[in-house]
């Protein structure tokens, strides 16, 4: 029993690595996995999420004007392929002069395997998108490919960020405009007339928890290697 205690107590603590970080990234992972559950069962079943939509397309309707058609258009550009992949392709090269290997190889492997899942997705439930849409669109619509682009490779970028600047003025600054982006991104698709609201947190659910399982291997690897390189310079000195 006191054993057990202990053992529960170590993950909720700051003394290792896989303690409060590891728990706490476990615990948010499990939770966009249930959330993505839900909405899916929702779809299906044709619940409250699914009538949820059709309410938040009448009151965006309501607010849509020239001005802010023209500023939606720039934005959900921030969410587009083209952009984050370009954006990615950036981060990456950055993150190689660095010499951050396996940070970059995550980073490209979230990217480039979240396009596989994305694809699948769309394949798996064909959804059909709202109509008309104010720009045009294609493929299916569940889930929204620019709210999943923008919670991997920002979302990445908070990893990155939260990591590796430690000016606390600049990183509080690219803290808040990541996460403005994430949602603006996704306002901007259901804005547009082009995804559902169900299919924009989707895209965040399912975006979130490949983000979380590469960043949790990430770190895992990233101790272990700091943990083998601890060994071998004991084993020199000793």
């Amino acid at each position: 029993m006191t054993r057990g205690w202990e053992f529960v107590k170590g993950r909720f603590t700051h003394d290792h690595w896989y303690g409060l970080n590891l728990s706490i990234a476990l615990i948010t992972l499990i939770l966009a996995l249930y959330f993505f559950g839900v909405i899916v069962e929702d779809l299906v079943n044709r619940g409250s999420l699914y009538y949820l939509d059709f309410k938040s397309q009448q009151l965006v309707e309501e607010i849509v004007v020239p001005p802010i058609t023209i500023i939606m258009i720039h934005i959900t550009f921030l969410g587009s392929r083209t952009f984050t992949w370009g954006l990615s392709g950036l981060v990456i090269i950055i993150l190689l002069l660095k010499k951050e290997w396996w940070t970059s190889l995550f980073f490209l492997i979230t990217i480039l395997v979240g396009d596989d899942v994305l694809s699948f997705l769309k394949e798996f439930f064909h959804r059909a998108r709202p109509m008309p849409q104010i720009v045009s669109a294609w493929g299916y619509s569940f889930p929204s490919g620019h709210s999943f682009y923008a919670m991997l490779v920002y979302g990445f970028m908070i990893y990155l960020t939260w990591n590796f600047i430690r000016n606390n003025w600049l990183r509080s600054l690219i803290l808040i405009l990541c996460t403005l982006l994430i949602f603006l991104i996704g306002f901007s698709r259901i804005y547009l007339n082009v995804h559902w609201l169900t299919d924009i947190l989707g895209g965040y659910s399912a975006a979130f928890s490949w983000l979380m399982i590469n960043i949790l291997v990430l770190e895992i690897v990233k101790h272990l290697r700091q943990a083998r390189r601890g060994n071998a310079q004991c084993l020199k000195s000793g």
